[in-house]
């Protein structure tokens, strides 16, 4: 399942299995993984969940 998240500074995840590293600028909206979403939360990379709704809203109108 993926997750709208806005991320208010950069953020790099580090895939456990692949090794592979995808970094996020800051800035960045769009869809990830929720295990990259949570990481990123525990973070403090991404907007708070109110935020991101408000983001998600502004982007559609």
């Amino acid at each position: 399942m993926t997750e709208f998240v806005r991320f208010n500074s950069a953020f790099e995840h580090k895939d456990k299995e692949t090794k592979a590293r995808t970094r996020y600028p800051a800035g960045w909206a769009g869809e990830v993984d929720e295990a990259i979403a949570k990481a990123a939360r525990e973070d403090g990379s991404v907007l708070p969940a109110e935020k991101v709704a408000a983001a998600k809203a502004d982007r559609k109108s």
